[in-house]
């Protein structure tokens, strides 16, 4: 009987886990806010600032949000040894944006290094 209930299961698995799928996922047409966030973790964060920069010229946002500058305890160390990077933390990620079309006053950088320690301008 289990034999039976597990090759059903495993017969129909993509239909099933299809359907669980499509009833779990809301997609909802995006209203317009004061801003759009674009997480900087992972391997989805170049296509979540292509999908922000599509929405800020879309006129649903009036900023853009960037996080970043997360440090491992050996790039801490390294710096306090004199490293420097040649750039910004932020910088790709403002050169992308305005490529695709929102202007750098338009985006907010937020600091995940000092988060705690600064205050931000209200969006």
């Amino acid at each position: 009987m289990y034999l039976l209930i597990a090759i059903f299961l495993y017969s129909f698995s993509g239909i099933i886990f299809h359907r669980i799928g499509k009833f779990l996922i809301l997609d909802e047409k995006p209203t317009h806010s004061d801003a759009v966030v674009a997480l900087c973790v992972g391997v989805e964060y170049y296509p979540r600032l292509i999908e922000a920069a599509e929405l800020f010229r879309g006129g649903f946002a009036l900023k853009v949000v960037i996080s970043g500058n997360r440090k491992t305890d050996v790039l801490r160390s390294l710096e306090r040894k004199g490293f420097e990077k040649c750039c910004p933390w932020y910088e790709n990620s403002l050169r992308i944006l305005s490529m695709l079309g929102v202007p750098r006053e338009k985006v907010v950088c937020i600091s995940a290094e000092d988060a705690c320690q600064k205050t931000y301008p209200r969006i």
